[in-house]
């Protein structure tokens, strides 16, 4: 549920938030609704000139302005000197703030905002599945409460203060799913929204390239809970489950493997999903999980434990589970004809692509099975024995084909074919369209195929191309 008309500021309340100062227009001038793209600014809205490596919201201050934008957050004083010939034209003389930071300023403005509201808040991280897992959280929550999550990867430093903004008095659950890049970052994303229960996902080897890193990094989250939160995490993964030393709250822990408080009994495979069976004190629920891999099992636990924090029911939680749908481009099944395209193509890393080719060799399928491999980025010095890990466990794995677009996934080719994979198998493609191509003529009546890649490979290209090539022919 989203507050659509956005959030309403007085100058005065932006400058208490901030610590900034007006350096045009008065106090009490208002605005309506918050934004920091420029094309996306309407009438009244509070216009956030943020600087990126990329970008410098200060260039397009005008035409925010021209847009009908009530209030510039600015940290140059020359960009009002700019728009003077703009402002002139103006009945309603728009206000500018001036702060040292734009980023900063915006995040204090949601970290106000934030404390007008009282949303039990779930905060949700991890190497792997954090988009499910909190699509799979909201899932559960919705089943009692009004609920607000974050839209699509809006997972950062930027977009989870846009989240935020779409809190008003109705919402009782807000699940916020939290990135990182560095050290301090969900230290920080937590300051802002403020959570009461910590879910941690797993831990793995992903953009900082030490797991010890990544551990740190990911534990902020449960060190920000203290004695009154909850704190929900994997008992099947040690990196995760180590964080219990640092709760000073409650626990609830899931998992499969090892004893839990929640835990997950595999029946049998269902299609494109698996029956399992939840425990939870002596409790037991059956239900279909209608999700593909095993790793979604794990997402599914920790969607329960959150429910289970919020006091819903193991009825009303597998009952929302069921109902679940994958992300785009998240074990995405798409068949064309007699072919099933698995698009994984979201992101990458290590453990994400470990469970994508399990996933792709428990397949039921009886051709072949066809791995598409883009590069897994920012690894630092640990990407070239990781691509060579994923090639290995690849040929393990009874995977048939192997398809790499990219530097780092072509040394991945190297290794499978010194593992074992038949030369003949294993195609080193140059771009896109070679990829395409070449995997349209290989592929038969009755094979899978798995396409996973990081973000900047935008494998996805290759499952439009490819779907468009056999819908052709």
């Amino acid at each position: 549920m989203e507050n659509k008309k956005g959030p309403e500021f007085s100058a005065e309340e932006l400058v208490r938030a901030t610590g900034g100062s007006i350096i045009f227009g008065e106090r009490t001038g208002c605005c309506r609704g918050i934004s920091t793209d420029s094309r996306k600014t309407e009438r009244e809205n509070l216009f956030v000139a943020l600087q990126g490596k990329n970008f410098n919201g200060h260039d397009f201050i005008k035409r925010a302005l021209i847009k009908g934008a009530a209030g510039i957050i600015t940290s140059s004083r020359d960009s009002l000197k700019h728009a003077q010939h703009i402002l002139k034209g103006k009945r309603q003389k728009p206000f500018f703030i001036q702060v040292p930071d734009t980023l900063t300023a915006y995040q204090e403005i949601a970290r106000s905002y934030r404390k007008k509201f009282h949303p039990t808040v779930i905060g949700v991280t991890g190497s792997n599945g954090k988009s499910t897992t909190k699509e799979m959280i909201a899932s559960v929550a919705e089943s009692r409460y009004s609920t607000l999550k974050n839209k699509g990867n809006f997972n950062n430093h930027i977009g989870l203060p846009m989240t935020l903004f779409n809190l008003h008095g109705e919402i009782e659950v807000a699940v916020l799913e939290m990135g990182m890049s560095n050290i301090g970052e969900i230290k920080r994303l937590c300051e802002i929204s403020v959570p009461s229960i910590g879910v941690v996902t797993n831990v793995g080897i992903a953009h900082l390239g030490s797991i010890d890193k990544v551990r740190e990094a990911k534990g902020e989250l449960i060190s920000y809970l203290g004695e009154k939160g909850t704190a929900i995490l994997n008992n099947d993964d040690p990196n995760v489950s180590s964080y219990r030393e640092r709760c000073a709250g409650r626990v609830i822990t899931f998992g499969i493997k090892n004893e839990a408080d929640i835990r997950a009994g595999i029946i049998s495979r269902e299609g494109r999903g698996h029956k399992i069976r939840l425990r939870y004190e002596g409790d037991k629920r059956e239900m279909t999980l209608p999700a593909p891999g095993f790793h979604n099992i794990y997402n599914a636990l920790a969607a329960a434990a959150a429910g289970i924090a919020l006091n819903i029911g193991l009825d009303e939680i597998s009952e929302a589970l069921e109902s679940y749908s994958p992300l785009p481009m998240r074990m995405e099944y798409i068949r064309v004809g007699n072919v099933l395209i698995i698009n994984d193509a979201y992101n990458a890393n290590p453990s994400s692509m470990q469970a994508a080719i399990k996933t792709l060799s428990a397949m039921s399928e009886k051709g072949k099975k066809i791995l598409v491999a883009g590069d897994m980025l920012e690894l630092g010095d640990k990407s070239d024995e990781a691509h060579r890990e994923m090639a290995r466990m690849a040929v393990q794995e009874g995977i048939d084909y192997l398809f790499s677009l990219g530097d780092k996934s072509h040394i991945a080719a190297k290794e499978a074919m010194s593992s074992g994979m038949a030369r003949d198998r294993v195609y080193r493609c140059e771009d896109l369209m070679e990829t395409v191509l070449i995997l349209d003529e290989e592929l038969e009546d009755g094979d899978c195929v798995m396409i996973k890649g990081s973000r900047g490979m935008k494998m996805e290209r290759i499952v439009e191309e490819l779907i468009q090539m056999r819908k052709a022919s």
